[in-house]
């Protein structure tokens, strides 16, 4: 009985060869995957920012045509098309009725933090627009707790 050796026309991949390369698809992965992740958030997180400033437009529309305020989304004739799909979008008229907020809540990745748009009005008429996050949600999915400006989803 003899040993088999191997011949110098024959190739293959030695066990090595294949895990070093499992290693370095697995390091590769490490990063891209959680930069994916980061990508399509932020592309998400676009449709709430355009949704908050087109319905500030459409309510400051609707006051120059009819010389008050509105909170109601269909009577200011907001209706995107394709429908929101990340967001919810409320208007809170203050008091006065000279002031408004317009909010875009959702939760972009399934985690218990919700992102949220906020562009509020004052009676001097400017603007605010800012982004933040509310991390306390109750079991039936109503948003409570405060938004906490400058974190992220």
């Amino acid at each position: 009985m003899g040993t088999r050796r191997r011949g110098q026309d024959q190739r293959g991949i030695t066990l090595i060869e294949i895990l070093v390369a499992l290693a370095i698809l697995g390091i590769l992965s490490a990063f891209a995957i959680p930069a994916y992740q980061n990508y399509v958030k932020k592309a998400k997180m676009v449709e709430g920012e355009t949704a908050v400033r087109d319905v500030a437009t459409l309510v400051d529309t609707y006051y120059l045509d009819t010389d008050a305020y509105s909170d109601d989304l269909a009577t200011i004739g907001y209706s995107p098309m394709p429908p929101l799909q990340y967001y919810t979008i409320r208007i809170n008229l203050s008091k006065s009725g000279s002031d408004y907020e317009v909010r875009a809540t959702g939760n972009l990745d399934g985690d218990v933090p919700h992102d949220a748009w906020v562009l509020e009005k004052k009676t001097d008429g400017t603007k605010t627009l800012r982004h933040g996050c509310i991390s306390k949600v109750n079991p039936k999915d109503k948003l409570v707790g405060k938004i906490v400006y400058g974190c992220a989803d």
